[in-house]
Formats: C-alpha cells, sequence, structure tokens
C-alpha cells in the first residue's frame, strides 16, 4: 500500500489545525546524517531514500526539509551543549522514583482520572512508583490542571488562546539561581477544561515513552529508556468529536483503547436513526402505524412537538423513572452524556412533508430546508427553556437530503452531520474525480456556510460483506484532511454488519489507522501503517504489506469503483493464493502465540478469498 500524505508532514501549517510537540530527545540511531549507516537505517518517522527519491526534485526537496528539522539549533536545547553527542535529557532512569503527583485543592474527578493514568503508566513504563523518595530540593513534581499553571511555568495567554479540548504538556527547569534557593523541576498538564487534561497524559506517553494502543486488549509498554528528554507539546484537536464505529466489535479493554486512541466517551456509540428520513425517499411515502405520531417539518406545530418531547427528556432523571422515557433518552441523546439530542433517534414520531414544506425546499433549492427550519426551531426553544446549559439539536441527514438550503442559516447549537454513503471510497471524501463525492464537498462546504456546526459520518468497509476487501485505506488521510480544512468539527466512522472483528477484512488495522488520524491529522500512514503491522503482526508483517499492495494494485488496475455494498468482483482470487501461501508460512513461524494466531486468522479469511471469493 502507497502512502498518499506525504504532504501531510507539512500539514500542521495550515489554518485549520495547529498542534506542535517538540521532544528535545537525544537521536536513538548511531550516527548523524552524515554517516552512510543513517541512510541504510534511518530512524522511525524519517523516511527512506534511494538513488531515484534522490534524482527527483520534489523527493529532494522533502529530504532537506527532513534533515534540515533533524539538526541542532543554538538554544534548542537549553539545559545542555549541543554537540554531535546531541542534547543532554532533561532527567534520567536514576530520577524516575522522584516524581510526585501534585493536584489543586479539592481537584475534579477529571483531574484525578488524570493523575491515576499518569501513575499507572508512569509505573508500566518505568517500573517506579510514583513515591518521591528524594529529599524536597530533588523532587520533581507532575502538576495537574489550569489552577497550577504559574506563569513561570507557563503564559496565560497560551492557554486561554487553546480550545475546551485543547492542552499544554511541558518540562519545566527553574533557573539556577532559582534552584538553588529550592525551586525544583516540574512536569506540567494543563488544559482548559480538566477532561482534556487526561488526553494530554495519553499523548505524553504515546509521544515521550512510545506507548501504544493497538487494538481493545493489545498495549504495548515499552520500558523506558535511561534518560527523559525534555517536552513542550501544545495541542489543538482538529475535532471535538471522533468516532470509529468498528471498535464495538471488541468485548474487552475496550475503555483503555478508546482513552489511548482518544476516541470520545468510554464506549462507542453510533448515530441514531440513518433511515429515518427514508420515507421521503419514495414516490409515496411509508404508510404510518398506529403508535406512531406523524410531524410535519417545517411547521410550528412540529416545533412544538419535538422541543416538547426532547425537554421532557432533558429534564429527565439520568436513571430510574418510567422505563420507556429511559430508553428513549438513552436513544436520543447522542453522544452519551454530551446534552446533544438527535432528531433521528425519535422513532415514535413520523417525518412528514406537506405542501408549504415542499414550497420551502424548492424556493431554497434543498430537500432538507424544512429539516433545518424545524431544527432551528427545537434548539431555539430549548435555549429558552434551559438557558445555563442549553442543549444542542443533532440531525443526520442521508445522501438524498444532503444539499443545504440556499439562503437558509443554521441557529445556534444545531449539529448537521452529513453522510456519505453514496462515494467511491477508493478516492478520499470531496474528491472531484467521481461526481458523488464531489457532492459530498460541496454539500459539506455549503452547510459549513451556513453556520451548522458540520459532521461527517464515513466508513471503512464493506456495507455488503465486511470480510471483502475494502481499498479505502489510500484515501484515508486525504478525507481526513478535507475535513479538517473544510472545518468539520466531528468525525464518525461507522461500524460494520459484524458480530466481531475477525469477520471484517483488517478491522484492527483500519480502526487504528483512522483513529490515529482522526487524532492527529498530520500523521503518515505509510508509518503509522509499518508500526502496526509489525506489532500486530510480528514477523509476517511483510506478508500482510503485500496482501495490501495487492488488493490495491487489483482495484487500481480494473479502475472499479468501490461503492458501499461493492461485490469484490475486481479481485483476481488466483493471485491471491500465494499470499495466503506465505502468510501461514509466516503465521506457522511466529515464536508468539497471540501473534501466530492473528496472522493464522488472516491466512485463513485470504485463502477462503482465494478459493471461494468470500472469507470466513
Amino acid at each position: 500500500m502507497q502512502s498518499r500524505n506525504l504532504r501531510g508532514h507539512c500539514r500542521a501549517a495550515g489554518p485549520a489545525h495547529t498542534n506542535r510537540a517538540v521532544l528535545h530527545k537525544p537521536p536513538p540511531w548511531n550516527g548523524f546524517p552524515g554517516n552512510p549507516e543513517w541512510f541504510l537505517n534511518p530512524p522511525p518517522g524519517v523516511l527512506s531514500w534511494t538513488p531515484r527519491n534522490l534524482g527527483n526534485t520534489a523527493a529532494m526537496t522533502a529530504l532537506l526539509i527532513t534533515l534540515a528539522s533533524l539538526l541542532p539549533v543554538s538554544g534548542q536545547f537549553p539545559e545542555s551543549g549541543t554537540g554531535m553527542g546531541g542534547p543532554v535529557a532533561w532527567v534520567d532512569a536514576t530520577q524516575y522514583e522522584f516524581f510526585r503527583v501534585k493536584l489543586p485543592e479539592n481537584p475534579s474527578p477529571a483531574l484525578c482520572a488524570a493523575a491515576e493514568a499518569f501513575a499507572d503508566y508512569w509505573g508500566r513504563v518505568t517500573g517506579k512508583p510514583l513515591s518521591g523518595k528524594a529529599v524536597e530540593g530533588d523532587l520533581i513534581y507532575v502538576r495537574f490542571g489550569a489552577a497550577l499553571a504559574t506563569e513561570d511555568l507557563l503564559d496565560p495567554a497560551l492557554l486561554s488562546g487553546l480550545p475546551d479540548n485543547g492542552f499544554v504538556v511541558r518540562t519545566h527547569s527553574p533557573a539556577e539561581k532559582f534552584a538553588r534557593k529550592g525551586a525544583t523541576r516540574q512536569l506540567l498538564f494543563a488544559a482548559p477544561s480538566d477532561e482534556a487534561v487526561l488526553e494530554g497524559v495519553r499523548t505524553f506517553f504515546h509521544e515521550v515513552f512510545e506507548t501504544r494502543w493497538v487494538e481493545p486488549g493489545l498495549t504495548v509498554v515499552r520500558p523506558a529508556a535511561m534518560r527523559m528528554p525534555q517536552v513542550d507539546i501544545v495541542r489543538r484537536p482538529a475535532f471535538a468529536f471522533r468516532e470509529v464505529g468498528l471498535c464495538a466489535l471488541w468485548k474487552e479493554g475496550v475503555e483503555e483503547y478508546r482513552r489511548g486512541a482518544h476516541l470520545t466517551g468510554p464506549a462507542p456509540v453510533l448515530p441514531p436513526g440513518e433511515d429515518w428520513f427514508d420515507a421521503w425517499n419514495t414516490p409515496d411515502g411509508a404508510a404510518g402505524t398506529a403508535d406512531v405520531e406523524p410531524v410535519v417539518f417545517g411547521s410550528e406545530a412540529a416545533v412544538e412537538r419535538i422541543a416538547g418531547e426532547l425537554a421532557a427528556l432533558v429534564a429527565g432523571p439520568p436513571e430510574g423513572g418510567d422505563a420507556t422515557a429511559a430508553a428513549r433518552r438513552a436513544a436520543a441523546e447522542w453522544p452519551p452524556a454530551s446534552n446533544q439530542w438527535s432528531l433521528n433517534a425519535l422513532s415514535w414520531l413520523r417525518p412528514e412533508l406537506d405542501d408549504a414544506a415542499r414550497e420551502l425546499n424548492q424556493r431554497e433549492g434543498s430537500p432538507a430546508a424544512c429539516v433545518l427550519r424545524t431544527a432551528n426551531g427545537v434548539a431555539a426553544a430549548l435555549r429558552a427553556r434551559f438557558p445555563d446549559r442549553p442543549p444542542r439539536v443533532h440531525v443526520l441527514l442521508p445522501p438524498f437530503l444532503r444539499r443545504p438550503p440556499a439562503a437558509l442559516r443554521a441557529e445556534e447549537g444545531v449539529v448537521v452531520q452529513l453522510s456519505n454513503a453514496d462515494a467511491d471510497f477508493s478516492l478520499p471524501a470531496g474528491s472531484p474525480r467521481d461526481p458523488a463525492n464531489r457532492a459530498f464537498g460541496e454539500d459539506v462546504r455549503g452547510w459549513t456556510r451556513t453556520g451548522a456546526e458540520v459532521w461527517a459520518l464515513d466508513h471503512l468497509c464493506n456495507g455488503r460483506d465486511p470480510a471483502l476487501p475494502f481499498p479505502c485505506l489510500e484515501a484515508l488521510a486525504d478525507s481526513v484532511f478535507f475535513y479538517v480544512q473544510s472545518g468539520v468539527r466531528g468525525v464518525c466512522y461507522a461500524g460494520a454488519p459484524a458480530q466481531d472483528p475477525g469477520t471484517v477484512d483488517l478491522a484492527a488495522l483500519r480502526m487504528y489507522l483512522a483513529a490515529g488520524l482522526l487524532w492527529d491529522p498530520d500523521a503518515i500512514v505509510e508509518n503509522m501503517t509499518a508500526e502496526f503491522l509489525r506489532l500486530y503482526y510480528g514477523g509476517a508483517a511483510d506478508a500482510v504489506r503485500e496482501y495490501l499492495d495487492l488488493t490495491a494494485r487489483q482495484r487500481q488496475t480494473g479502475g472499479r469503483r468501490i461503492a458501499l455494498n461493492d461485490d469484490g468482483g475486481w479481485l483476481d482470487r488466483a493471485a491471491l493464493a500465494p499470499v495466503a501461501a506465505r502468510l501461514e508460512r509466516d503465521a506457522a513461524a511466529a515464536p508468539d502465540p497471540a501473534v501466530r494466531a492473528r496472522a493464522e486468522a488472516l491466512a485463513r479469511a485470504v485463502r477462503r478469498l482465494s478459493e471461494t471469493g468470500t472469507a470466513p
């Protein structure tokens, strides 16, 4: 599989997404880039180069940029010289047991959870508890929360300029004159909201100690190096909501994985009511039932009825009470515990159109104009009813309803989620090379102009048979980049019609890449893929890579459009047999039983594909 987001290495300069993660870390490889061995075995995250690469102007430019980023800069490492041996680390392994947690008075549950997570992973990577055995002058304090971010540690303007889900992780060493007076080193985790501090803790262990959350139940914790570098991480997450529905297929280890992968909430919950408006897409609509009340969208009556239903759910007790109301509340508040309420979840109501609604839609050039008018009215009514904590109103629009209105604008608190279920998934979202992708891009930008907060519902696997190869991964990074640049604030990748991850083609890899890019759109897919294959499949990683490359080439050769319900007719099944054989050999040679089991499962699936055209 070829990487298509090399330019993502420089995306942080874009206006919509700015992160900084600086680790003043001594090079983990042997030698400076002047050493020929460096080019033969470059460090992780640095591209490999060949004479063919170097004969290409663009490639040579990228190489020079890469090398320049690795050269020491005068003053870059405040506590050390910048000689050829690299900078002196912030602390060494003999000081790992000197760390001590510091929380503000009466810390929130979120800050307590962040401190507990830090203590857990610190013990796992260093083998040392946070005992703080040193004398007071040698202690290294780990501070949690904005209340402990004093001006000598952090510029208040930086913290106030972050979004609620942004955070700062920073090491601080006092000047010598203050150290002589007893000032100590500090490791700071600060954010505008306490909930974001926990994201900072996970990012710290990912960036500094290379902890990896590979799949639910599989967290790779590497022992700490002999030296810990200085750290300066500033994150402004591109998306307020991040979900990968495939996570629902796992039963154990889900919450830890989701925290490490920075997915929203402790459990996966997909948007409700994808088919709620489907009756509008048929010539005569659908017949109603006695227990489902019709509501005419775009009318004052619909606003009053829906706002009343949602107000009762918002004001009701979160647990207990009437069982029907509790079930409706659980379905309608999406995402859970977000105070965002989805119109699509009102399954006891049936959306209908009348002549006035059709006239409004025609005037606005949008089949969803009456939907937006209703959502606006409901949001305004709920805002008046609950001024201290106004609920948000969510609506999910399928492809046939996506086109935005020409003049109607969204009210505050309206979230419009758009599905790209009609896309060619071999191409990025918004790509002009396919009419449906191009229309989706135009719709996303159009709804952003209405003032609505726009979310996307995207897809990672075959909706007809998730065991079939679904070559969308090459387009994944460019799709996420499109969302960032278009102002999309939430992205949900749909789940799969399956009962467990073993029946979805490369489910863990798909989830790993999607979650990683939603958190860091500047990540390089090629590097992420190589890392995952090594951690997950061990010695069989090259065989899995061959399978990925083969299916991508076959799709490209046939020029086939990859629809959500693709039948896999573009596959050359005979060509899969040698790949299956290689997977079987490499799996048998794997010394780790868990790695062997994972490689054997994929080998069986590819063998079945080669013989019958389906997978187990």
